[in-house]
């Protein structure tokens, strides 16, 4: 309604900060005539990916995306690539981060967001690994939910003897 539009990517350079060392993340908001607000960089040494966004209706902003490193106030990396769902102020300030990995070592990446009016954000991804589930072939396709504050309600992980993956949520 206001006209604020939100726009996000990956950058090699310092875009909205200072590159943390590879491919790292950006996020920029825009009022309504298109001038950029703010502008956030988040990374690590290794290489971020980001994939969707989606805005609450009190103005928090969701992030998805995955990291081969280990994104600040997370866990340390166990895998190859983790997913990662990251929660920003209207403000641009980042308030956590929660990583999603699997125990067994696999890659794991969350592909879409999605927050309805009562703040509960789902997420959904890929994983080759044992996420929520044994893994049923080349990678399973699984889907969350968190609460506002990051504590994930529950994840279910399902797929074929085949590549599964999923690529949005609503």
């Amino acid at each position: 309604r206001s006209g604020i539009v939100y726009s996000l990517g990956v950058t090699t350079g310092n875009f909205g900060g200072t590159n943390a060392g590879n491919a790292d993340l950006w996020i920029s908001r825009h009022n309504a005539s298109g001038t950029i607000t703010w502008t956030r960089q988040l990374g690590t040494p290794a290489i971020e990916y980001v994939y969707g966004l989606a805005v609450a209706p009190a103005g928090d902003i969701y992030v998805v995306g995955a990291s081969e490193g280990s994104l600040v106030g997370t866990n340390s990396n166990p895998g190859y690539t983790d997913g990662f769902l990251a929660k920003y102020s209207s403000s641009g300030s980042l308030r956590w981060i929660r990583q999603i990995a699997s125990s067994n070592g696999a890659d794991d990446d969350a592909r879409a967001v999605a927050v309805n009016n009562r703040g509960e954000i789902y997420v959904a991804g890929t994983t080759t690994g044992d996420l929520a589930a044994s893994n049923a072939g080349e990678s399973d396709l699984w889907v969350a939910r968190y609460d506002r504050n990051g504590n994930r309600q529950w994840i279910q992980q399902s797929g074929t003897n085949r590549r599964d993956t999923a690529t949005s949520i609503a």
